[in-house]
Formats: structure tokens, sequence, C-alpha cells
């Protein structure tokens, strides 16, 4: 994510690994303002950041960490583009009927990780084609 170097970063991780992502970019990523997204102010921040497009001009580069059962219900982020999606845990959206993997899936990143622990046993195809562009 960091060589991508876009301005605008999300994470979607589980929500047991929100405060490990959020620690994690804090710690080895201090030039990057983090933004735990399930917390409703931190939220707030973001969006308007995003929306007002203040980062921009101010040269700030941003990261929201959220969890994938709340990730859908927050609209604005399906306004955003242009942007670096890193999703951990990415075996969760193979389902394209369920709400998360439709919402992520109408997402329009510039970049998109895909970090995932469980063994697809090189079925790849099983991967969200919209992903494998």
């Amino acid at each position: 994510m960091y060589l991508l170097n876009n301005t605008v970063n999300l994470i979607v991780c589980q929500k047991s690994k929100i405060d490990d992502w959020v620690d994690h970019m804090k710690t080895y990523y201090p030039e990057y303002r983090v933004m735990d997204l399930t917390k409703k102010s931190e939220g707030m921040n973001f969006r308007t950041l995003v929306e007002t497009k203040d980062l921009y001009d101010q040269n700030i580069q941003i990261v929201g960490v959220i969890n994938y059962d709340l990730v859908f219900r927050r609209k604005y982020i399906a306004h955003i583009t242009d942007f670096t999606l890193l999703l951990d845990e990415s075996s969760l959206i193979c389902n394209e009927n369920a709400k998360r993997s439709k919402f992520i899936l109408k997402l329009q990143p510039e970049s998109v990780i895909l970090l995932s622990g469980t063994p697809t046993a090189g079925k790849y195809e099983r991967l969200p084609s919209s992903f494998l562009r």
C-alpha cells in the first residue's frame, strides 16, 4: 500500500483485527493519518476529508480501517474513487451474493490488495473476478 502511494487508502478486515491494523499503521507508517472508521467521530472526519478534498490540498495521506460487517453500512465509502483497497482475509468476499461482497465489488479502487491466510489450493477462480482484471 505504501508503494502504491495513493492519497486515500481503505483497509477492510475482521472486527477483531481493527486495533491491530490501526496500531500497525501508526507504528510503522507515521506519515499516514490513520482513522478507525468503526468510531463514529473518526468516520465522520474521514468522510469530511474525502468529500471536501481537503486532504489533496494539504498533501495528506489517510488510511481508514473498517470491518467487513460495517463497510457496506457506510454508504459514503461507495463514492470514494481512485484509492487503494486492502482486503485482509479476502476469502470473506468469495460469496458474491452476500451484501458485503456486493458492496465491495461495486467499489472503484485504483488498486486492490488481497490478503488471505486461508489456503486456496491454487483455486484462484474462487476469488471475485472483478478483482482479477
